[in-house]
């Protein structure tokens, strides 16, 4: 199987990439078409923005969905994360589209309120798509079928077989 990873930065982290615009859209438009659920860690409900507008979207998780999202917090933290699902639906990603226009701006933290690290998840509950924004990572887990080429055909995405 062939994974497609983007990260943030270059090897000495001097360099900064992005997935913003047309590709962000690009991205999240094909996520959309391949994904029947996705997920987002939700950091702090009551500081994060589009908490309401992503309620009506909201699904309880699917018992065939393997939690990929990491709840990262700490011991005595006010507020631990959790991860909600949605149902992907037009207005979903268009929702998607108008919260931001980059990738990495997924994030709770660094001047943006928004919820993190986007999965989107098959209708057979296999993962499409991961995220960990905080780290700069993002992963695409296409099958043969499913076709990438003009996303990961763009620059500073890397190639892996696993």
């Amino acid at each position: 199987m062939k994974v497609f990873m983007f990260y943030d930065t270059d090897i000495t982290g001097w360099e900064e990439y992005d997935i913003t615009g047309d590709d962000y859209r690009e991205l999240m438009s094909t996520c959309c078409k391949y994904g029947k659920t996705m997920a987002f860690t939700i950091m702090a409900p009551d500081g994060i923005s589009y908490v309401n507008e992503l309620e009506k979207f909201a699904v309880d998780k699917e018992a065939n969905i393997k939690e990929v999202s990491i709840r990262y917090g700490y011991p005595g933290q006010k507020f631990q994360p959790y991860v909600r699902y949605y149902r992907v639906c037009p207005e979903l990603c268009e929702l998607l589209t108008s919260m931001t226009d980059s990738i990495f701006k997924l994030l709770f933290g660094g001047g943006q309120t928004n919820p993190e690290d986007p999965t989107f998840y098959r209708a057979d509950g296999s993962v499409f798509f991961s995220s960990v924004i905080h780290e700069g990572e993002i992963t695409l887990y296409p099958r043969e079928d499913e076709d990438v080429s003009n996303i990961v055909s763009k620059p500073h995405w890397t190639e892996k077989e696993v």
